[in-house]
């Protein structure tokens, strides 16, 4: 079983892909600007450890003089994204699933926020959610799970509420069916990179966070 967990934004979404719970590949997207340092510890992660991926969008831009013209440029960049996104993990999958069970674990939207904001995490949620179903599952509704954060969160143990900081905390110390993996071992060995006072640098609780939404459907498996 292949048993693909999403946890998508807009500026660093994140794929963690495991087989049969045995081994897992994380994927980013950047979509954001970084400072040297930061895509200098991208760089050195990725080669150390090639089972982590990081992809680089192009700069974009945003903002501009009219509201269709920002709108289109919304649309441009939110399709690239998804594409990109999609596309990869399908070439990582659909070669090797021939008879193998493919189901995709996804958090749902996350109403804390405002505005603009929500409006276009939506938009852009609609967009992946409709590309997965035709490029990866074949249009089976069947095989997509949307779990809410504070189910997520669960999984690994951590309160329905709990801040980022305390699921980073967690999963340091209680990976479960991630011991040992290529990314608790990165959060062991770059944590003073990774964590500024207790916030964790993006993608990597991004990784974390597509990693509980693979292990909420081993859990649910176990249970069942």
């Amino acid at each position: 079983m292949f048993v693909i967990g999403i946890d998508f934004s807009i500026q660093f979404p994140a794929v963690c892909i495991s087989r049969d719970f045995k081994s897992f590949r994380w994927i980013s997207c950047v979509n954001s600007n970084l400072t040297k340092a930061h895509k200098k510890l991208l760089e050195d992660v990725q080669l150390e450890y090639p089972s982590l991926e990081f992809i680089n969008l192009p700069p974009k831009n945003l903002k501009h003089d009219t509201y269709s013209a920002t709108e289109r440029a919304k649309l441009a960049n939110y399709s690239l994204l998804v594409d990109v996104l999609v596309d990869r993990v399908a070439e990582l999958v659909i070669p090797h699933s021939n008879g193998v069970p493919v189901v995709v674990s996804i958090e749902g939207v996350a109403y804390g926020a405002q505005g603009n904001a929500l409006i276009d995490i939506c938009q852009a949620t609609g967009m992946l959610r409709k590309s997965i179903l035709d490029k990866i599952l074949a249009g089976k509704q069947e095989s997509v799970f949307i779990f809410s954060p504070g189910e997520l969160k669960n999984a690994i143990g951590a309160k329905g509420n709990a801040g980022k900081f305390d699921v980073y905390q967690q999963f340091k110390s209680t990976p479960l069916i991630a011991a040992d993996s290529s990314l608790h071992q990165v959060i062991n060995k770059y944590e003073d990179q990774i964590l500024k006072d207790q916030t964790v640098k993006s993608p990597f609780m991004d990784m974390i966070d597509a990693y509980l939404a693979v292990l909420k459907i081993h859990n649910t498996l176990k249970e069942s």
